[in-house]
């Protein structure tokens, strides 16, 4: 049962760091426009851009920002416990089941609080492109 512990911390890292990577990049990119949004109003106040919705800007990079730190306690709370994760009993029921009752729910927490920061920064950010449309 040992391959089944290997599967799931391998599984839980691939996503962890694909959401990381993902979060950093969005992120990276929001803020570049913010910057560059910032930088082009002060030089050229007579032809200012005005960004509809600049806090859903902002709290979506925020979102963005907190699901990395998700990431990381998820890593985090996933290596400090391979060890137990190897001695857990594994059978068919799902694997949060196992983990909850291992005293391990906070591995799973973590990650679905990643998921959601995700989800709910990228939602964000779609909005205000969808509502800063008329600027493309």
């Amino acid at each position: 049962m040992a391959e089944v512990a290997s599967d799931l911390i391998a599984n839980i890292e691939g996503y962890q760091q694909l959401l990381t990577t993902l979060s950093l990049g969005i992120a990276a990119g929001a803020f570049a426009l913010i910057v560059q949004v910032l930088f082009h109003n002060a030089s050229n106040p007579s032809n200012r851009v005005n960004l509809l919705w600049k806090w859903w800007l902002v709290a979506g990079v925020g979102c963005h920002l907190f699901s990395v730190v998700a990431g990381i306690a998820t890593k985090s709370a996933l290596v400090s416990s391979v060890p137990a994760l190897h001695k857990i009993d594994w059978g068919d029921a799902s694997a949060a089941t196992y983990l909850q009752a291992a005293g391990l729910g906070h591995i799973s927490s973590f990650a679905t609080g990643q998921i959601i920061l995700f989800i709910l920064g990228t939602a964000l950010l779609f909005a205000v492109l969808i509502r800063n449309i008329r600027l493309l």
